[in-house]
């Protein structure tokens, strides 16, 4: 979509803004909403959540499921999603930072004898990659977890459970966290 050579004028336009703006909006709609008219949105240990009422009806042959049957279901798929998005942009990161050596790797040859090879740009396009992958996925590391136990069929001892969501609690709110900071900063020089 974004090609070689744009101005910043191009992209300003609406049609452009629409195409990058639009599809995460639908995404999240079309995951969102239809939850609401099958009733699986249902409380949770902490918090509602997509889950079955009663909690363990699912699991318990003898209790009956109210409210929100086949919500782990949808459950899973939502946090399948987050995981292959998620693996996805770790992916786009290594192949930004092997284009980037690619391309240190090319100016070798224009060296003079003797001259020291010089790969700045990768080791900070490589730091730059981990720190943002890491604050796109410790925030997700608890919703991973849980991901596993259920596709596994098992459950978690209260103990743990109740680590896991506490460190839900904590982590979740640290997913703007990077990019509140990057804008502080942007902020800051601009004053200074």
């Amino acid at each position: 979509m974004v090609r070689r050579g744009w101005t910043k004028n191009q992209l300003k336009s609406n049609k452009i803004r629409a195409a990058f703006l639009l599809p995460p909006v639908i995404a999240a709609l079309l995951m969102s909403v239809p939850p609401l008219f099958y009733q699986m949105y249902n409380p949770a240990v902490f918090q509602c959540s997509l889950n079955q009422y009663p909690s363990d009806c699912e699991f318990n042959p003898d209790v009956p499921c109210t409210r929100g049957e086949n919500a782990l279901i949808a459950q899973r798929a939502t946090l399948m999603y987050a995981l292959v998005c998620n693996l996805i942009v770790i992916v786009f990161i290594v192949l930004l930072i092997l284009s980037v050596y690619s391309q240190e790797k090319k100016s070798d040859k224009y060296l003079f004898k003797g001259q020291e090879k010089n790969r700045d740009n990768t080791t900070s396009t490589a730091w730059q990659g981990v720190r943002y992958a890491a604050a796109l996925t410790i925030p997700y590391t608890p919703l991973y977890v849980f991901l596993v136990y259920m596709l596994q069929h098992r459950t978690m001892g209260n103990t743990s459970l109740v680590f896991w969501l506490y460190l839900n609690a904590i982590l979740t709110p640290l997913l703007g966290f990077n990019n509140g900071k990057k804008r502080f900063d942007q902020l800051l020089n601009r004053v200074a």
